[in-house]
């Protein structure tokens, strides 16, 4: 995970500016290229997880809406009884 200089914000890995300020966040390294590789694939499987986070994340929330409507539509037909 990257975190923006400018707010502060956590980013992923294989950002090159921030999903937030959009500042930029690459920081030139010098690495063999068996390193870059390894380096890409981390970056790769943390994107995954940060991915997966935020699918989890959206469907907890439209779970809950849905569930919060279902409540209120029960709750209306037992009031039009």
């Amino acid at each position: 995970m990257k975190r923006c200089p400018q707010c502060q914000k956590e980013n992923s890995s294989t950002a090159n500016h921030c999903m937030y300020c959009s500042d930029p966040l690459v920081v030139g390294e010098d690495l063999s290229a068996e390193a870059k590789l390894q380096k890409e694939i981390n970056e790769a499987k943390e994107t995954i997880r940060l991915h997966r986070k935020q699918i989890f994340e959206l469907e907890y929330i439209n779970n809950k809406t849905l569930q919060d409507t279902n409540k209120y539509q029960q709750k209306l037909i037992w009031y039009e009884k």
